[in-house]
């Protein structure tokens, strides 16, 4: 019997062997049959493979690092895109100077690839091409890929552009959506430009300025933790939820939120009271956005709160969105506040 019972181990133990051997020779096959497609693949080919190269280990991706090199240099705009992609989901850096290079690739699918991969990897090239640029463009006109230039510069957490970025902030010639972008990036950054504090409080107040322009320069008050400005924003807070007008109130609704949002980052006394105010309004998206900043305050009254939202609400999304931060509280988590989120 136990000569039977080591037989059959025996066996297993030979099958086992057989099979992980059979599937490293499989692996290795799959990896040479990619060699090859990066080598002489056509360029549907070889973006499909450049896809599925995502799923390899480490040492497998850089065994193909020889042929990745080389593909750096097609001129096909596709394959260029995918590489770049796959640049990105790398986690090595043996190719992420080309990363710079794809900036300024003329193809707008292969930029906006670099500038999302640059974000994620931060090659130190990267950097001063993207000053650079940034520099070079006409800010007055829209279509200038600004916007993305900021998004990625703004994860090296430099300062050396806020001097040229504040004076763009200041000119009114500058397209509307690029002064949002650069009060987004002082405030990812955490900037510390020495006007950068009066700036924000007079775009949040200014009447004169872009309801979408003062949301953001709310949205850098709470980033940038202004405490300075908490009765400022209060203020205006209050004069918005004092317009009659049901269509001009309306209008404010998004900077309406955003100083909600600021007041909670700067810890404003009693900013839980207008919360439980906006869960009973009649909007649907007012109501799901004040339930989520309530889980900043997990107390009973806002359970109480979440339970009758959970089980009475109009709203099936409202219902949905309060049962899950209901259960977040109970395992102590905390549902992300809109504090943190861009005004957009």
């Amino acid at each position: 019997m136990r000569f039977l019972l080591r037989l059959i181990l025996f066996f297993l133990f030979i099958n086992n062997h057989l099979y992980a051997a059979e599937a490293l020779k499989d692996k290795d096959s799959q990896i040479e049959r990619f060699r090859q497609i990066l080598k002489y693949g056509n360029s549907q080919q070889v973006r499909e493979t450049l896809v599925k190269l995502t799923r390899l280990s480490t040492d497998e991706q850089k065994s193909l690092l020889p042929e990745l090199k080389e593909l750096t240099q097609s001129r096909d705009a596709q394959i260029q895109r995918r590489l770049v992609e796959a640049i990105g989901s790398f986690s090595f850096s043996d190719l992420d100077e080309h990363l710079a290079v794809a900036l300024g690739h003329p193809s707008d699918d292969v930029f906006f690839a670099a500038c999302a991969a640059i974000e994620k990897k931060k090659p130190p090239s990267a950097s001063m091409k993207i000053i650079e640029k940034i520099k070079e463009a006409d800010f007055t006109q829209a279509g200038n890929k600004i916007a993305d230039l900021l998004r990625s510069l703004a994860a090296y957490q430099t300062s050396d552009l806020d001097s040229f970025l504040m004076e763009k902030l200041r000119d009114k010639n500058t397209y509307p959506d690029y002064r949002n972008q650069i009060l987004r990036y002082f405030a990812v950054t955490k900037s510390k430009h020495p006007e950068l504090p009066t700036v924000v409080k007079e775009l949040s107040e200014s009447e004169e300025e872009s309801l979408t322009l003062r949301s953001y320069a709310v949205y850098a008050a709470g980033e940038l933790g202004y405490r300075n400005l908490k009765d400022l924003l209060l203020q205006i807070l209050m004069k918005i939820d004092n317009i009659t007008d049901s269509d001009e109130k309306k209008k404010h609704a998004r900077l309406r939120l955003q100083l909600i949002s600021a007041l909670i980052k700067l810890e404003a006394e009693n900013i839980d009271k207008l919360l439980f105010e906006m869960a009973r309004d009649d909007d649907e998206t007012v109501r799901l956005r004040a339930i989520r900043q309530l889980s900043q305050f997990p107390r009973e009254n806002v359970k109480e709160l979440l339970r009758f939202k959970a089980s009475y609400d109009t709203s099936p999304r409202v219902q949905k969105e309060a049962q899950k931060i209901l259960e977040k509280m109970e395992k102590g988590q905390k549902e992300e506040s809109l504090a943190n989120v861009d005004p957009e």
